[in-house]
């Protein structure tokens, strides 16, 4: 079961206890239905799950494969001008490593009454300022003409580096992240499936695991004006067992297809003593 990342019906689980429960087995099972903390630990047994963190050779594996598989790719003009990879290779030698890595139109492209420039200003002001992380922010040339005060703001306190209009971003955007190192993060909302499918299936299901780690997705920004943001699970999603079963589960709510499901059933196991 823990092979496969495999998310049941709250319904199939419910038929595994019951049988678990049943009349004249000899063995006594605990069931909890719960929420995994922010810190990767059961609120029931309180064990420690299984993260998601890669090993370093599989970073390096994936760092060394990325470029050439899907930034330059068979046909280096379908995604970028030869001058501009050339420059944009150039400046991410210079400037890192970083620590966050920001899709600049995702970000201010979400549905907001805010001015695109004032999103994007906030999310660069969240990080730089708050969390005091080194912010490379990926952009396209046109944001230039965006409201000055706020581009100003984000140029002064980021790195800032803008691709031609008809660029394609998101390779960048991967690339300036694992030239990095393996603890940088980027924020983005897009699921990169192109991008596992270009490395093949063993390097794409070694990206799918580092970007589950390294990607986090802005929401929004609330009433109150505080950032908003889906931040990468600590626990690896799959079902796990140490001394006791932990199995996510679809619980039938409606969730963005890059999200994993937050539900799980602890599960755990003690004998009856006939002594």
């Amino acid at each position: 079961m823990g092979k496969y990342r495999w998310f049941p019906l709250r319904e199939t689980l419910f038929e595994i206890v019951h049988h678990l429960k049943r009349d004249g087995n000899p063995e006594r099972w605990t069931e909890a239905w719960i929420k995994i903390t922010k810190n990767g630990v059961c609120p029931s047994c309180h064990q420690s799950l299984m993260g998601t963190e890669l090993a370093n050779r599989e970073f390096r594996k994936l760092q060394s494969t990325f470029l050439k598989k899907t930034l330059i790719g068979d046909d280096i003009y379908q995604r970028s001008h030869p001058l501009e990879l050339k420059n944009f290779r150039k400046f991410v030698e210079e400037h890192a490593p970083f620590d966050i890595v920001i899709d600049s139109l995702n970000v201010a492209s979400k549905i907001s009454q805010h001015k695109r420039s004032f999103q994007l200003r906030k999310v660069v002001e969240y990080f730089a300022l708050e969390k005091h992380m080194k912010v490379l922010v990926i952009g396209r040339k046109h944001m230039k003409k965006w409201h000055q005060t706020d581009m100003n703001y984000i140029i002064k306190h980021a790195s800032c580096f803008f691709l031609e209009n008809i660029s394609k971003d998101d390779p960048y955007l991967l690339y300036a992240t694992m030239y990095s190192g393996p603890k940088t993060m980027f924020v983005s909302s897009d699921e990169m499936r192109d991008h596992k499918y270009l490395l093949g299936e063993v390097m794409g299901e070694i990206f799918t695991k580092w970007q589950r780690s390294r990607q986090i997705q802005f929401l929004r920004i609330n009433k109150q004006g505080k950032i908003m943001l889906e931040w990468p699970r600590k626990e690896n999603v799959k079902a796990q067992f140490n001394s006791a079963w932990h199995i996510p589960y679809d619980n039938g709510e409606v969730r963005p297809s890059w999200q994993d499901p937050f539900t799980w059933l602890c599960l755990r196991q003690s004998t009856f003593d006939f002594k």
